[in-house]
């Protein structure tokens, strides 16, 4: 009967072993598939919280770039309105000295060269001249340089915003020879403009 019992307690204890060994077993595959999950998910969150703050930090980027970029775009704005209005200011200097210039005897030698430079290029015929009303001697100077190449010129008044100088059209009217200070002086205004904003960039 003992025997028996003692098998019987042997068994029993064999079974237990193997159940405990099992269950150990499956304790420990387990802890390792939980500490493999929270290792994953760990991994997921520090991915996530390294794409939201590398997002972050492009973000805070771009946005600083645009900021400076608005930035330089309005420093630029303002130097060119700068350089504008300094133009302006010089050239609203220039038509000051223009309108002493007219009265001076250089004023008519420089229009009669400006003049000899385009006999050699117009036709003989007739030509219509504008010059202003006061120029009553370099209307007498261009003509007798005109009269020497067999040109007829017949004068017409110029307008005073012309500042001074003189224009020439064919008698059809087909093309013109702006020789105005005035054009003379806003043909030099992009070179000023351009001189201006160079000087401004700094």
């Amino acid at each position: 009967m003992i025997l028996l019992e003692n098998k019987i307690a042997i068994f029993n204890k064999i079974v237990y072993l193997e159940r405990e060994k099992d269950c150990e077993a499956r304790i420990e595959a387990t802890k390792e598939e939980i500490e493999s999950t929270l290792q994953k998910k760990k991994k997921e969150l520090q991915d996530m919280k390294k794409e939201l703050i590398d997002r972050r930090i492009y973000l805070a980027n771009e946005k600083k770039y645009e900021m400076i970029g608005k930035a330089n775009e309005m420093k630029r704005i303002k130097k060119l309105e700068k350089a504008d209005e300094l133009v302006g200011l010089l050239i609203d200097g220039v038509y000051e000295k223009i309108k002493s210039y007219v009265k001076e005897d250089s004023y008519n030698d420089e229009q009669i060269n400006r003049f000899k430079k385009l006999l050699d290029n117009l036709q003989e015929g007739s030509y219509i001249v504008h010059v202003l009303d006061v120029d009553v001697e370099l209307k007498k100077s261009l003509e007798d340089l005109a009269k020497e190449k067999g040109i007829k010129l017949n004068f017409v008044s110029l307008d005073p915003k012309k500042l001074g100088g003189f224009i020439i059209l064919d008698e059809e009217m087909t093309y013109s020879i702006d020789k105005s200070l005035y054009k003379i002086l806003e043909d030099n205004r992009y070179e000023i403009g351009k001189m201006l904003h160079f000087a401004l960039k700094g």
